[in-house]
């Protein structure tokens, strides 16, 4: 779907690596509570964000480095 295809478009072997999970919903840590279909790659976390569908953001990178630092207490 869409992940692919922003995937495709944006040299995702050569940026992004290779896929290391199917797509699946994941809860962003944004605090919205929101569920996104996310799919991780060896050096990155691609997520479709249905309400800004049909625009540049619909598909996003993830921030995992943000997110880590959160859980752990340091931002």
């Amino acid at each position: 779907g869409r992940l692919l295809d922003f995937w495709t478009r944006h040299h995702g072997q050569l940026l992004f690596g290779a896929p290391i999970s199917q797509p699946l919903p994941e809860q962003n840590g944004d605090g919205t509570g929101r569920s996104y279909m996310v799919q991780y790659f060896q050096n990155a976390r691609l997520e479709y964000h249905p309400e800004l569908a049909g625009t540049d953001n619909e598909v996003q990178i993830g921030l995992i480095g943000r997110q880590y630092l959160a859980k752990l207490g340091l931002l």
